[in-house]
């Protein structure tokens, strides 16, 4: 019986850092984190935002193209990634909730006010907490770990703790 070479198999691509939902979730972190520093309502933030996406997404169309075409392409384009809709669904959900998002918050998040936690660690709290209570397509351990990732890459090393602590009494008791 001759001796059959096995396949090698294609090298791990570890080139893209992010899943297309991980990655959704920062850009609503960074959506919410900006609304909170302008003092924005989030909304406002999200449309400007995604303007903005469409606006880069056409500069990097070819220029012999009408404008109007080049506008329309990148809408397109801009509608078909799903990170970006997916982003645009949890800023919105964390608007149209948050006053019950950020009372949880507050009631969990202990010795911590609203207003002395750092901007960024809200930011991921207000985006996994909508995803707790109004994605039943998100398994809480998946939205706690994602939050606790986020909170490990944009945060101080004590944030990962407390964002995951703070996500876990909500997550026992809501």
């Amino acid at each position: 019986m001759p001796i059959v070479e096995p396949t090698p198999r294609a090298p791990k691509d570890d080139s893209r850092p992010f899943s297309g939902r991980t990655l959704a979730r920062q850009r609503a972190v960074d959506v919410l984190y900006a609304a909170d520093l302008r003092g924005q309502r989030i909304p406002d933030a999200v449309d400007a935002w995604l303007e903005n996406a469409r606006h880069n997404l056409e500069g990097n169309l070819p220029q012999s193209e009408p404008e109007l075409a080049r506008q329309a392409r990148a809408q397109a384009e801009l509608d078909s990634l799903d990170s970006f809709q997916y982003a645009r669904t949890i800023a919105l959900g964390v608007a149209e909730h948050q006053a019950s998002i950020d009372e949880l918050i507050d009631a969990y998040a202990r010795d911590w006010t609203l207003a002395r936690m750092p901007k960024v660690d809200l930011a991921i709290l207000r985006v996994a907490t909508w995803e707790l209570l109004y994605n039943d397509e998100v398994p809480t351990a998946v939205a706690i770990a994602e939050a606790g990732k986020l909170a490990q890459v944009l945060s101080t090393d004590s944030s990962p703790r407390f964002v995951s602590g703070v996500l876990h009494g909500i997550a026992e008791n809501a």
